[in-house]
């Protein structure tokens, strides 16, 4: 197995080697005469050396702790003249460290291949792509009846995983009574002594000795594993108490075609729906080691010269909700990479869109200018879609969604959660560690804002988006995971994680007040603000329909001057108390 990884110099000899056939998977770098840099993620059979070639995502490219040169997996540093060769006699001293474990970093290649399976199936299936954006996704099977012998690998391995118990009762009921004579048989066949009185045999029928079909299948079925793990996954197989054909022996009978054809010939022994299908894919598994009749083998591949797509699909599925796949569809025919409803800052009953834009970058990359203002102008078109629903009277994606946007007494918009989200890789982090978590900078969020207007949080051009990381091998493993209760359980609690980070956010930007009109007053709360309006317009909200109440939100540490005038201004019709963002939510 040799490894590369994208983004990163090599040999221009070295990478036409491999990717003669696929010249457009690296770009020559001017600057570097003679080196050019890998610009896919994927799989490649290279047939001509028997080779298994992977292309890692460069997140797996970062700097550890207290080392100022950028490595592979933060340890491994990388040479531009050859790949990182990893087989089952080096891989512990190639890759194995204190902190990486073993059963992580072998899988991470498979994982990247099934991902990019995944997203490749799933885009023909729903034709989300155009055939040309289809094309940054090039496999070597386009049917999913021509598997390659790596998905057939894959799926032995699945099979193995999810049938572990049937293989240890097989193996106690084979066994049960293993060395005991079969006195029917050895009765009917044998010839018998009889000394004084005593009925002797020489020879005993013992279990053992009859034929076991099941047995046979399931010992070739573990060897074909442990040849799987050896060539295709790099590692170590769980022990097996089968007595297995030595690692040699099994390769020259799949070589010779041994194995193929003693395959056909015991096809029909076997009735048991799991043994059938144990042998299915052992005969897929072989026949495929000999495709033509030399046993030339061919070329496979699977490559995304895009992965920022792919990465952006993991990451859509384990945040965004299926029903509002609709209204990522924007009508300027821009498309929103993530999008889900959850509760307001201030109103637990009350609805508004969460907006998310995927980076894929390299560790510490943070979004340039214009995927900042293309993340805003994604929020500015979800609140003209929701007032466009207001203007056009009580509907029902508007009543059945509770959405709050606008407040028409105050003319004051509510906010709106914008994020960017990437993907980050720690020795520390475990394939199972949910870990999502905003980016903090000095005891701050990470966070970009624009405005019109100073000192208005409640203005429609007001708006600010937090930057998050998330585990890559949690999306990783999610992605190509079955289960669905893990996603939804990580979905729900995303979802109040960002609610969370971004009423903290407020509360640290801006201080928080009650407003209620005062008892001698002898205008209306209507009349009031609009006496006030000028001094509150952006800077009031009223959270709940048809309650008095008001919140006003400052920003004190920027704006003290422009924030005593405004309260000065609404003293006189106004009690005004300080108040938490907190203390808004369960209130209704």
């Amino acid at each position: 197995m040799l490894l590369f990884f994208e983004g990163c110099a090599y040999k221009t000899s070295l990478l036409d080697r491999y990717f003669s056939k696929h010249t457009d998977c690296f770009v020559t770098l001017p600057k570097q005469d003679g080196y050019s840099k890998l610009v896919c993620v994927g799989y490649y059979y290279y047939a001509d050396e028997d080779e298994h070639v992977y292309i890692l995502p460069k997140v797996f490219i970062y700097k550890k702790e207290g080392d100022n040169k950028i490595k592979a997996f933060g340890e491994i540093e990388i040479d531009p003249n050859k790949a990182i060769h990893v087989d089952k006699s080096n891989k512990r001293s190639a890759l194995l460290s204190s902190k990486w474990q073993e059963d992580i970093l072998y899988r991470i290649p498979l994982w990247i291949y099934s991902a990019l399976k995944k997203y490749y199936q799933k885009k023909r299936e729903t034709r989300i792509l155009d055939e040309e954006e289809l094309l940054e996704v090039t496999a070597s099977r386009r049917e999913e009846k021509n598997l390659s012998q790596l998905d057939i690998a894959l799926a032995i391995d699945a099979f193995y995983k999810k049938h572990s118990d049937f293989f240890v009762f097989c193996y106690k009921e084979s066994h049960k009574g293993y060395n005991k004579i079969n006195w029917n048989k050895t009765v009917r066949k044998e010839h018998a002594i009889i000394k004084s009185r005593t009925v002797n045999y020489l020879n005993h029928v013992n279990r053992h000795k009859e034929v076991d079909y099941e047995e046979e299948l399931i010992i070739l079925f573990h060897n074909t594993l442990r040849y799987i793990y050896n060539n295709f996954f790099v590692e170590k197989m769980p022990d097996t108490d089968y007595d297995l054909y030595s690692d040699r022996e099994f390769e020259i009978m799949i070589k010779s075609g041994v194995v193929k054809r003693h395959l056909r010939n015991i096809k029909e022994n076997y009735y048991n729906e799991i043994l059938v299908e144990m042998w299915s894919l052992l005969y897929k598994f072989h026949n495929e080691h000999h495709m033509s009749g030399s046993g030339k083998k061919k070329d496979d591949y699977l490559i995304a010269r895009t992965f920022d797509r792919v990465f952006e699909d993991m990451i859509d599925e384990l945040l965004s909700d299926p029903l509002e796949e609709d209204f990522k569809n924007l009508k300027d025919s821009k498309t929103i990479d993530h999008l889900f409803l959850y509760q307001t800052m201030f109103d637990d009953c009350k609805n508004v869109y969460y907006i998310g834009d995927s980076k894929y970058y390299k560790p510490n990359g943070k979004p340039q200018g214009p995927s900042r203002y293309k993340q805003f102008t994604y929020a500015k078109n979800i609140i003209q879609m929701a007032i466009d629903w207001y203007r056009g009277g009580p509907n029902e994606n508007y009543t059945n969604k509770k959405l709050n946007y606008i407040d028409k007494v105050t003319e004051g918009y509510n906010v709106i959660p914008n994020f960017f989200i990437s993907g980050i890789v720690l020795p520390e982090y475990k394939y199972t560690s949910n870990v999502l978590k905003p980016v903090i900078n000095d005891g701050k969020f990470e966070e970009f804002h624009i405005s019109h207007w100073d000192n208005r949080l409640f203005d429609r051009d007001t708006l600010f988006a937090l930057m998050y990381d998330i585990n890559f091998l949690f999306v990783l493993y999610s992605y190509i995971n079955r289960s669905k209760s893990n996603k939804k359980k990580f979905k729900a609690d995303a979802k109040e994680t960002f609610r969370s980070n971004f009423s903290e956010y407020l509360a640290d930007t801006y201080k928080f007040y009650s407003l209620t009109l005062k008892e001698d007053c002898n205008i209306t709360l209507l009349k009031a603000i609009r006496e006030c309006f000028y001094d509150i317009k952006g800077k009031v909200f009223m959270p709940y329909a048809g309650e008095d109440m008001l919140i006003m939100a400052l920003n004190e540490k920027e704006y003290q001057e422009d924030s005593n005038g405004t309260i000065t201004a609404i003293s006189r019709y106004f009690n005004y108390n300080q108040i938490t963002i907190s203390d808004l939510h369960g209130r209704l």
